[in-house]
């Protein structure tokens, strides 16, 4: 599959691919002209650029350097999908909007053929195929209008921030949220960390638009409802990270609306609620979380585990793989691997686990990522008004972030046990990890300005 393409597709991806670009960048000054802030104009314009770039460069890693994995087995499955759709319509339907049939027939066969059986993978060949109606089966163009995808999630992510904190530069709130080199990268083409992404910063922009401040909230409601059931049948975990977060910072919100006060930040009693909810729903809602249930989740690991060290060894990805230990899967156990797991999603690799080319770069983000974390939590505070707990209390946003940056943090480190799929898995906590710098970086630096 993969030669073939090289061989015969190539070319028509690099002339059509660029007429695509040229249209959405067309769409894209047409929306950005319409922004009456510069910092928004130059912040969209750089950011949907810098998407599509990507769309390009996470294609030639996957074609080129891997010559296989996610990108090339969703392009295949969803040109067999477009050529049944050409030669038989009502059974390419079936295949697009059925679910996996237990009947021996036609569609069964076709569907196990495809893998159908893995839902959560086959979700997004079903989505590549409804897109591909208007791309003609080019996996640029397919790649391209799911980075548009992830970045209009992040653009709407970056509109809440900036309302929810008046204060922070939106310079700062940009380069966090839009230029984020993981989330440009990984968060591109033909993935489903690109449709994850994009998929949840809607749902935390409709949460706050419909649910906290109350604007259209059935319009809100119903987004949140339709990406949420996409997002949970592709990875079902991120919205276990996002309930409980979600659930503080409504509350949050509400007090300091109410009182006119700074809210309490990370309540102890609504923190134990929040905790109880997230366990109610990994062990009630096993059916729909499947792999990511409370049943599952020793299971999940340690499958994650040996799957990552086979594909080493199969594709020499010599020192990939990465591993935290013996695990007590108990809550002692797993209170106790927190620390090591956050730590290994937002800090590592570290310099001297670098095993090939493009750790090299994941391990200079983190390596990075680090030193900025510890400047802005030793940043010094003159003004009490600017103190980590009074930012906190004035900005129930930031007590959303930190929560859910801890809840996926901890999940994604604690079961990806490779690298390579770790900067991947991690992209949908980034842009909150990246708000929280921002704003604390920004708010201290304006006391000091003031001063």
């Amino acid at each position: 599959m993969v030669k073939t393409y090289i061989q015969t597709v190539e070319l028509l991806d690099f002339i059509i691919g660029p007429i695509y670009v040229g249209i959405i960048l067309f769409i894209g000054l047409r929306i950005s002209s319409r922004l009456i802030d510069p910092i928004d104009r130059r912040m969209f314009n750089l950011g949907l650029l810098v998407k599509l770039i990507s769309s390009f460069a996470i294609g030639v890693i996957y074609w080129f350097y891997y010559q296989d994995g996610d990108t090339v087995y969703y392009y295949e499955r969803m040109l067999r999908v477009a050529t049944v759709l050409k030669s038989n319509t009502s059974l390419g339907l079936k295949l697009v909007f059925s679910a996996y049939p237990e009947e021996a027939d036609e569609t069964y066969f076709l569907m196990t053929s495809l893998r159908a059986f893995d839902t959560a993978s086959y979700m997004v060949v079903r989505i590549a195929a409804i897109v591909n109606t208007v791309c003609f089966g080019i996996y640029t163009n397919v790649a391209l209008l799911f980075s548009v995808f992830a970045f209009s999630g992040l653009w709407q992510l970056y509109r809440i921030t900036c309302d929810a904190l008046p204060n922070v530069s939106k310079r700062y709130i940009g380069f966090a949220i839009l230029l984020f080199p993981s989330v440009v990268f990984w968060g591109s083409g033909l993935l489903k960390d690109t449709l994850t992404l994009g998929g949840i910063t809607w749902v935390i922009a409709c949460f706050y638009r419909g649910i906290i401040k109350g604007k259209k909230p059935i319009v809100n409601i119903l987004i949140i409802i339709v990406i949420g059931y996409f997002v949970s049948v592709i990875k079902s975990y991120i919205l276990v990270a996002f309930v409980p977060a979600a659930f503080l910072w409504y509350v949050a919100e509400k007090r300091l609306a109410s009182s006119g006060a700074a809210s309490t930040p990370l309540n102890p009693v609504l923190a134990i609620g929040a905790i109880l909810i997230s366990l109610a729903l990994l062990s009630q809602l096993g059916d729909i979380l499947g792999r990511y249930s409370v049943e599952n989740l020793q299971r999940e690991a340690e499958a994650m585990q040996q799957w990552h060290h086979q594909v080493e060894e199969v594709y020499d990805y010599e020192g990939s793989s990465y591993s935290l230990g013996n695990t007590d899967f108990s809550t002692v156990g797993l209170i106790t691997k927190a620390p090591i797991a956050l730590i290994t999603t937002f800090f590592r690799p570290f310099p001297w686990e670098v095993g090939n080319p493009l750790m090299v770069l994941s391990s200079l983000e983190s390596l990075a990522l680090f030193s900025i974390g510890f400047l802005v939590l030793f940043q010094s505070s003159k003004n009490s008004e600017y103190s980590l707990a009074r930012i906190f209390k004035q900005y129930p946003i930031l007590q959303f972030s930190l929560v859910f940056s801890l809840i996926f943090g901890f999940a994604v480190g604690f079961t990806a046990y490779n690298f390579g799929a770790l900067v991947r898995y991690k992209i949908p906590c980034l842009p909150t990890v990246g708000i929280l710098l921002a704003a604390l970086y920004s708010l201290r630096l304006n006391q000091e300005a003031g001063a």
